[in-house]
C-alpha cells in the first residue's frame, strides 16, 4: 500500500513540554488542514521535551501508557484523523528503582498507542548518563504494512535497521537530533539504510538550537533503493510524500530475498 507521510521539522523548546505540545498540535492542524491525505505525522527524537536538558529529563518524563501528554496527544490524533510518532522521555518505575528511556512513541488515528521503542544506542555523555538502553527492535503492523522505529544515533549502526527489515519491516520511522556538522553522516547513513534493507525511510530530524548543540534539520524521505524523495532545510520545515510499500515488497521479491546468501553469513 501507499502512505501519505509527513515529517514536521520543529526547533523544539527546551525543557517545556506545554510549549511543545502546543508546536506539534499547531503543526498537525496546518498539515491536516492543507492536506487531508496526509495518514502519518512524523516528529522529531525528544520533540515533547528538548534535548540538552538532562537536569530536567526525570520531572519531565511520562509513563506510558497513561503520560497526560501521550494523552494529549493521543486526543490531537483522533481529533484529526492521524497517526502520529513522536519523542518523549519514559519513565518506568520498578520496585526499588526507576529507569528514564529515550523513547519513540506512534499512535494510531484514534489515540490509542500502536507501539514505543526505545532509543539503543546512546551517545556518550549526557544521554548515556541519564538514559537506560533499549534492548528490543520491535515491528509494528499497521493497516499499510510492518512499521519499525529508530533514533538518531540507532540509524547509524547497519544491525539496528537489518533487524526490524529481517522482521518484515517495510516502513522505517527514524527520530532524531542530528547534530551540525554531520551533513554527510546523515545523508549517508538514511542512504544506505534504505538501500541495505529495501525499505522505506521517513527521518524527521530536529531544526534550531539549544544551548550548545545546533542541529542539523533536513528531514526526509527516501525511497526503498535510497533515493530521496522529499528533503528539508536547515529551518523549521514540513514534508509531505508517498512511500509506496508494495514498491518494498517487490524489490524484496524481485532481488532481495532471492540472492542475500545468509546460510554463508556465519559471524552474523
Amino acid at each position: 500500500m501507499k502512505i501519505r507521510v509527513a515529517c514536521s521539522q520543529i526547533d523544539c523548546v527546551l525543557g517545556d513540554k506545554e510549549a511543545n505540545f502546543k508546536k506539534m498540535e499547531e503543526s498537525v492542524k496546518t498539515i491536516k488542514s492543507d492536506d487531508p491525505t496526509v495518514e502519518l505525522i512524523v516528529f522529531p527524537e525528544l520533540a515533547l521535551n528538548g534535548y540538552e536538558c538532562p537536569e530536567l529529563f526525570e520531572d519531565m518524563a511520562e509513563v506510558c501508557p497513561g503520560g497526560a501528554y501521550i494523552r494529549k496527544i493521543g486526543r490531537i490524533a483522533q481529533i484529526w484523523d492521524v497517526h502520529i510518532a513522536f519523542g518523549f522521555i519514559e519513565r518506568e518505575d520498578r520496585e526499588y528503582s526507576m529507569q528514564l528511556y529515550n523513547t519513540a512513541l506512534l499512535l494510531d488515528n484514534k489515540g490509542a498507542i500502536i507501539g514505543t521503542y526505545r532509543k539503543s544506542h546512546l551517545v556518550e555523555g549526557f544521554e548515556a548518563d541519564n538514559f537506560t538502553k533499549g534492548g528490543q527492535y520491535p515491528v509494528f503492523d499497521t493497516r499499510w504494512g510492518k512499521v519499525g522505529m529508530a533514533i538518531c544515533w540507532d540509524a547509524a549502526f547497519p544491525e539496528t535497521v537489518k533487524l526490524l527489515a529481517l522482521k518484515g519491516a517495510e516502513l522505517i520511522l527514524v527520530l532524531a537530533a542530528w547534530e551540525k556538522p554531520h551533513a554527510f553522516d546523515w545523508d549517508l547513513t538514511l542512504a544506505a539504510r534504505a538501500f541495505d534493507n529495501v525499505a522505506c525511510i521517513a527521518a524527521c530530524n530536529r531544526a534550531g538550537t539549544d544551548r550548545t548543540l545546533s542541529y542539523l534539520g533536513k528531514s526526509k524521505l527516501v525511497a526503498p533503493g535510497g533515493r530521496v524523495l522529499k528533503e528539508c532545510g536547515d529551518e523549521e520545515c514540513t514534508i509531505i510524500g508517498t512511500l509506496n510499500l508494495d514498491e518494498v515488497k517487490k524489490m524484496r521479491r524481485g532481488y532481495y530475498d532471492l540472492i542475500r546468501n545468509a546460510s554463508f553469513y556465519e559471524v552474523i
